[in-house]
C-alpha cells in the first residue's frame, strides 16, 4: 500500500493497526494505538518513507523483514517492539533510529544509520535477540540498561557508543564487539562466554564509572585506551592487540593477560594480576603509574619490553618476571614484593637503576640475571639471594636494611664488578667437600663477587656443635675479603686427610680477611697459606699440618697471627718468608721435638714484622732465624717464652735451641725473651748484624748463649742470666774460632 497522506494512522481503544505486506513511500507516517501495529512485510523497499513513528502504549511487531526511511526524523518506535522475524533498519540520510522502550524477539537485528541508534529501553529482557548489529558511521546511545542476544554473532555495535544509563550487555556465548568509541558517566558491564572486544578508545569523552567484563570469554582491547572514574574488572582472560593504557581507581585482572600490545595501568587505587601476565604471549611491555599499588597473584610476568613498576608491588604468590627485549625498573621509593614469597627476575638490558634501585621485600629472590646491563636491587630487611644467584655483563649494586643473605649456593657475578653496602653472609649448608652450599662453592662464589663477604655455618643439616669438613683437594684461593670466624656458635674443622696440600690461601685480593676459632688439621705442606695478603687475621684457630701451620710472605703489612695454638706440627709452626708488616703475637707453638720441627722459622727481609708475647716449646728449636734481616722478635715487655726445646730423641747429640740464628742478620733484634729449659738458649751460628738484648736465660741445660762462627757485627748486652736453681749450666759457649760475640 502507498501512503498518500501525512495524516497519522489511529486506531482507538487499543485497536490493531496491521500492514500485512510491504509498506513503502517517501512520506512520513505516524502509527498511533495502544494496540499491536503490526509490520507484516517489507517497508520502504521500494522508496523509502520519510520516516516512521509509532506512538508509546501499545506494542510494535516488525515481522516483514526490512524498514528503510531516508528522513532526519528517522525512524522513532515509543512503543515496544517485539521481531518476528530477521530484520534490518536502514535510515539513510543520518535519520535516527530509536527504540525508546523495550525490543524483544528471538531475531537478529541490524540497525544501519549514519545518524544516532538509541536503545532507550531494555533490549531481549523477555526474549533475547538472536543477535543485534550497527554499522559504522553514526552513534548508539545505550539507554535502557541492558541488552541481551542469544547467538553466536552476539552484539556488533561498529559506531559509536555512548551510555545514557548504567548497562549490561550479555551475549551468551556470542561475541560482544564494540569496535569504536564508547563514553558515558555510567556502568558497563559485558558478560558473555564468547569473546569481548573493546576496538575503539573506552571513555575518552566521558570516562565510564565502571567497567566490567565477566568471566567466561576472552576480552580483546585494542582501541588504545580505557579509561573510567571507578573500578575496572576484567574476570575474563584479556588479550592486548595493541598498546593500551588503563586508567581507574582499582584495575582487576582476574585471569590472564597476553598480547603483542603494551599495558599501562594507571590505577589510583589497586591494579591486581590475579593470574599469568604475558605467558602465552609476551606483552610489548608492562608499567603501573606510581599513585597507587599492584597485587600480583599470578606467579609470573613476562613481556617482550620493559617492565616498569612504579608503585608499590605486592605479592601474593612466589613469582617470576621476564623481559627479553627490555628492562625491569621499580620507582624510587617504593616496595617490591611480599615476606615469605619468592622472586625471580631475568632481563635483557638491566634491573634497577642507580637512583632507583627495586627495592624488595621478598622470601628470598631465587635468581636475578640480566643479559646486558646493570643490577640494582636494595632488600627492605633482609636480602635473601637464591640458588641461580645474581649475574650480569655490567655491574651490580645491592643493598638491604637487614642482611644480605646467601643460603643456596647462589652466585654474584658482574662483568664490571659488584658494591655491596654491607657484609654479604655466605652460608655453608652441608659438610660435602664440593657441590652447592660446600664451603668450596662459598669461597668460590664470594671470590666470584669481589665484595666483602662472612662464611655462615647454618644448614639445617650440618651436624651438633662442631663441623667438621674433609677436604678433598685444594681449597680455592681466598681472592675476596671473606671472614670464617666460628668462635662463637657451631665450630669448623677443616681435615686434609695427610694429602691436600694447602688448607686455606689467602693471596693478594683478600685485603682485611679474618679466619678465627677454626681448627685445621692434616694438611700435607700448610695449612694456611698468607701470600702477600695486607691485613689478614689469623686469631684463634688450632692449627696443626704435616708441613708447616702458617706459611707468610711478601707484603703483610696490617695482617696478625694472634692467639693461635699450633700443635703437633712437623715441620714450621709459622714460617716466614720475606713477611713485611707482620704482627705475630699471643700464640701457643708446640713443636713435635723432630730433626724439622721449629716453631718459628725466618728468612729474608722482614721489615716492620714483629714477633712478640708469643710462647714456643717442645721442638728441636723455638725460632730459626736464618738470614732474616729488619724482624723483631720480642720487645720491652712483650717478650716471648722459648722453653723445652731440646735434642731429638733419636739424635741425642743434635742440641735443641730456643733460637738459632745465622746468615746476614742486619737489623734484626731479639729482645726482652725468656729463654728456659733448652738445650741451648740462643745460639749466634754466623749470625752477622743481629743484636741480643734485655734477655733471660734461665736453667738451660748446656747454655744460656751459644757462639759459633763468625758473628761480626752481631752483639749480646744487658741480658740476665738466672742463679742457683736458674742458673744455666754455662752462661756463654764459644765454639774455636768464633767471632763477633
Amino acid at each position: 500500500m502507498r501512503s498518500r497522506s501525512r495524516r497519522p494512522l489511529t486506531a482507538n481503544n487499543a485497536g490493531a493497526v496491521t500492514f500485512a505486506t510491504t509498506l513503502d513511500g517517501a512520506k512520513a507516517l505516524a502509527v498511533n494505538t495502544q494496540g499491536l501495529t503490526t509490520f507484516g512485510g517489507a517497508v520502504g523497499t521500494m522508496t523509502s518513507l520519510f520516516s516512521l513513528t509509532t506512538d508509546a502504549g501499545g506494542t510494535t511487531a516488525i515481522n516483514g523483514g526490512s524498514i528503510k526511511t531516508s528522513g532526519l526524523a528517522g525512524q522513532v518506535f515509543n512503543d515496544a517492539v517485539t521481531l518476528g522475524n530477521d530484520a534490518a533498519l536502514l535510515a539513510n540520510n543520518a535519520g535516527a533510529v530509536t527504540f525508546a522502550t523495550a525490543l524483544d524477539g528471538a531475531k537478529t537485528l541490524a540497525v544501519n544509520t549514519q545518524g544516532l541508534t538509541t536503545f532507550g529501553g531494555a533490549v531481549g529482557t523477555t526474549t533475547p535477540l538472536v543477535s543485534l548489529t550497527t554499522d559504522a558511521g553514526g552513534t548508539t546511545a545505550i539507554n535502557g540498561g541492558s541488552i541481551k542476544t542469544s547467538g553466536l554473532a552476539g552484539q556488533v555495535f561498529n559506531d559509536a557508543v555512548t551510555l545514557g544509563a548504567n548497562a549490561i550487555l550479555s551475549a551468551a556465548a556470542g561475541a560482544i564487539t564494540l569496535s569504536s568509541t564508547l563514553d558515558g558517566g555510567f556502568a558497563a558491564t559485558l558478560s558473555t562466554l564468547g569473546t569481548t572486544t573493546l576496538g575503539g578508545v573506552v571513555g575518552d569523552a566521558t570516562p565510564l564509572v565502571s567497567l566490567v567484563a565477566n568471566a567466561g570469554g576472552p576480552t580483546v582491547i585494542g582501541g588504545g585506551r580505557v579509561t573510567t572514574t571507578g573500578n575496572q574488572t576484567y574476570a575474563d582472560a584479556v588479550t592486548l592487540s595493541a598498546n593500551a593504557t588503563l586508567t581507574g581507581v582499582d584495575v582487576r585482572f582476574s585471569s590472564t593477560v597476553d598480547g603483542s600490545g603494551g599495558l599501562v595501568v594507571n590505577a589510583s587505587g589497586v591494579t591486581f594480576f590475579d593470574a599469568a601476565v604475558g605467558a602465552t604471549t609476551p606483552l610489548a611491555a608492562v608499567t603501573t603509574s606510581a599513585a597507587g599499588t599492584t597485587v600480583i597473584g599470578g606467579g609470573s610476568a613476562r613481556t617482550s619490553g620493559s617492565q616498569s613498576w612504579l608503585d608499590d608491588v605486592v605479592l601474593t604468590a612466589d613469582t617470576v618476571f621476564t623481559s627479553t627485549g627490555g628492562s625491569i625498573t621499580a620507582g624510587p621509593a617504593n616496595v617490591f614484593g611480599a615476606s615469605g614469597r619468592d622472586v625471580s627476575f631475568t632481563a635483557a638490558t638491566g634491573i634497577g637503576t642507580a637512583a632507583a634501585p627495586i627495592r624488595i621485600a621478598a622470601g628470598e629472590v631465587t635468581a636475578l640475571v640480566t643479559d646486558s646491563g646493570d643490577i640494582h636491587i636494595v632488600g627492605v630487611g633482609d636480602l635473601v639471594i637464591g640458588a641461580d644467584g645474581f649475574v650480569a655483563p655490567g655491574a651490580i649494586a645491592i643493598n638491604a636494611s637487614g642482611d644480605i643473605r646467601v643460603p643456596d649456593g647462589g652466585r654474584i657475578a658482574a662483568g664490571r664488578g659488584v658494591t655491596a653496602g654491607k657484609t654479604v653472609l655466605w652460608s655453608v649448608t652441608r659438610t660435602t667437600d664440593a657441590g652447592a652450599g660446600s664451603l668450596r662453592q662459598v669461597i668460590s662464589n664470594a671470590n666470584v663477587s669481589g665484595v666483602e663477604g662472612r662464611v655462615l655455618l647454618d644448614g639445617p643439616s650440618l651436624p651438633g656443635d662442631t663441623v667438621t669438613i674433609l677436604v678433598g683437594s685444594a681449597l680455592p684461593r681466598v681472592a675476596t675479603r671473606l671472614t670464617i670466624d666460628t668462635t662463637t656458635g657451631r665450630k669448623l674443622v677443616l681435615d686434609g686427610g695427610g694429602t691436600v696440600a694447602t688448607g686455606l690461601f689467602f693471596g693478594p685480593q683478600s685485603t682485611g680477611s679474618l679466619i678465627a676459632g677454626v681448627t685445621l688439621r692434616n694438611f700435607a705442606e700448610n695449612a694456611i697459606v698468607l701470600d702477600a695478603s695486607p691485613g689478614v687475621t689469623v686469631r684463634g684457630c688450632v692449627i696443626q699440618a704435616n708441613g708447616n701451620g702458617i706459611q707468610a710472605f711478601g707484603n703483610q703489612a696490617g695482617s696478625r697471627i694472634v692467639g693461635n695454638t699450633f700443635t703437633g706440627t712437623r715441620a714450621y709452626g709459622i714460617h716466614l718468608y720475606a713477611a713485611t708488616g707482620l704482627e705475630i703475637s699471643g700464640n701457643t707453638v708446640i713443636g713435635r721435638n723432630t730433626l724439622d720441627s721449629m716453631g718459628l722459622y725466618a728468612t729474608g727481609t722482614l721489615t716492620k714484622t714483629f714477633v712478640v708475647n708469643n710462647t714456643f716449646r717442645g721442638g728441636l728449636r723455638g725460632a730459626l732465624l736464618q738470614n732474616a734481616r729488619g724482624l723483631a722478635f720480642g720487645r720491652m715487655g712483650q717478650g716471648n717464652t722459648l722453653s723445652d726445646n731440646v735434642a731429638v730423641p733419636s739424635r741425642p747429640t743434635f742440641a735443641g735451641t730456643g733460637i738459632r740464628a745465622e746468615g746476614d742478620m742486619t737489623g734484626t733484634t731479639v729482645t726482652a725473651n725468656t729463654f728456659s729449659r733448652n738445650n741451648y738458649g740462643f745460639g749466634f751460628v754466623g749470625a752477622r748484624g743481629l743484636r741480643l738484648t734485655g734477655n733471660t736465660f734461665v736453667r738451660n741445660s748446656i747454655a744460656g748463649i751459644h757462639v759459633d762462627g763468625n758473628n761480626t757485627g752481631s752483639s749480646q748486652a744487658a741480658n740476665t742470666f738466672g742463679s742457683g736453681v736458674n742458673s744455666n749450666k754455662a752462661t756463654i759457649i764459644r765454639a774455636r774460632g768464633s767471632r763477633g760475640i
